[in-house]
């Protein structure tokens, strides 16, 4: 997947984590528009802010219903959420979904898709007994069996707008809390340094005492030897 959108969809910029980069819903939005499916593309912001999530996967609800591409509430959540498999399972749903269909479903060569038929998951669901050729989509699908059988469900007293405020404020307070240790550690560092600093500058001065005292000590013994010569 991330090859077809890197390297097929030539997006405005590169898609490097699926459920992170996609988690906004800016970069569906510019699918449909490089397909020609999103004629107010410029309403889509691309910023990781709660606020802008959210209005985004409105305006997605309301193309997606428009183009009859089911794009429920959980589904929402799960890609505001970052679930790595519902984005990968929705994002194969669209990439089906665009594929070039026979003669039919456009309308008068305009833009505008017939409603289909039947929803793009039980189309998928239909055609899962054919292996995909595709070596990442396959595994994707593979992967996306063994762990999430289900379709995901939320509470329907779910707040999605406070659960989403509280993420970001455990993001901040972690964010905090490694700030907080780096700056911990470099004080630990610079407090290691002063103190061998220290203990050098004790050792040479030690060191320099030593030979000053020596040198005095020979001295001494040097002139008592010349004494000693005078004598005999």
């Amino acid at each position: 997947m991330l090859r077809w959108l890197n390297e097929e969809m030539k997006l405005h910029r590169k898609v490097e984590v699926l459920e992170r980069d996609l988690s906004n819903g800016y970069i569906f939005a510019e699918v449909l528009h490089l397909k020609g499916l999103e004629p107010q593309f410029e309403n889509y912001e691309d910023t990781s802010s709660t606020a802008v999530k959210i209005r985004n996967m409105e305006l997605l609800e309301q193309r997606f219903g428009a183009l009859g591409v089911p794009f429920s509430m959980s589904t929402r959540r799960a890609i505001m959420m970052e679930d790595r498999s519902v984005v990968l399972q929705f994002l194969l749903q669209l990439k089906d979904f665009l594929r070039p269909r026979p003669k039919g479903t456009v309308n008068n060569g305009k833009t505008k898709v017939k409603v289909l038929e039947q929803s793009v998951k039980a189309r998928v669901a239909a055609e899962s007994k054919v292996p995909p050729r595709d070596v990442e989509e396959r595994f994707g699908v593979s992967m996306m069996q063994k762990f999430h059988p289900t379709e995901i469900r939320f509470d329907k007293g779910f707040d999605m707008a406070v659960h989403l405020r509280k993420f970001e404020q455990a993001q901040w307070t972690a964010e905090n809390k490694l700030n907080d240790l780096d700056h911990q550690t470099r004080t630990t560092k610079n407090g290691e340094s002063a103190a061998g600093y220290t203990a050098a500058r004790t050792h040479l001065h030690e060191k320099a005492q030593f030979m000053r005292d020596w040198d005095q000590e020979h001295r001494e013994k040097w002139k008592d030897t010349q004494v000693s010569s005078v004598n005999v």
